[in-house]
């Protein structure tokens, strides 16, 4: 072998041994990413300042509009439907609260902490953080899914009140006579 050759042979050896190894590194990240903790908690991490700097609208209609890909088309569709009817009234009348919190005052952060797995479904128990302190319960625990290599939140369940989130939506909704009426009048 010429010396112009091995001097070829002897670089492009010294850059896959530095390459591969990067490479090995770029494509493990990329697959940690894809874990359901990894979801839920990026999710969460990116959902709880939303939620505490909320002005007029609320949190979630933001979540659902900006993070679409990350809920059922179901979930969605409640969701649409409940703020839909809420905005048609003078009283609540649909949620009063934050779905994916389940409260009203957000804490200052959120924790996944255990995450159990029943074939294709995914349960979460998503804990409140205040002055660095982790509450006792859950706040609510998401319920997801994996489909084609995607996540996508499907429920969120309420543990104080052993109900859930498609369940409040999908309940019949009171009356609103007053706003509806006065729309219908023009007033």
């Amino acid at each position: 072998m010429n010396p112009s050759m091995a001097g070829k042979t002897l670089c492009l050896i010294a850059l896959c041994t530095i390459a591969l190894p990067a490479l090995a590194q770029t494509s493990g990240a990329a697959a940690a990413k894809k874990t359901p903790r990894h979801f839920v908690q990026e999710f969460y991490d990116w959902y709880t300042p939303v939620a505490q700097r909320e002005k007029g609208v609320p949190g979630w209609e933001i979540a659902i509009k900006d993070r679409r890909s990350a809920f059922s088309r179901e979930l969605v569709t409640e969701l649409k439907e409940d703020f839909e009817v809420q905005s048609n009234c003078k009283e609540i009348v649909g949620i009063d609260f934050d779905p994916f919190l389940n409260n009203q005052d957000p804490a200052q952060r959120y924790e996944v902490a255990e995450i159990r797995q029943d074939g294709r479904i995914f349960r979460a128990d998503v804990y409140g953080v205040q002055s660095g302190e982790r509450g006792k319960k859950p706040d609510v625990i998401a319920e997801f899914i994996e489909k084609a290599g995607h996540f996508n939140f499907v429920n969120f369940h309420y543990p104080e009140s052993d109900t859930n989130l498609l369940a409040v939506l999908i309940a019949p909704k009171p009356k609103c006579s007053a706003l509806q009426s006065s729309r219908k009048h023009g007033h």
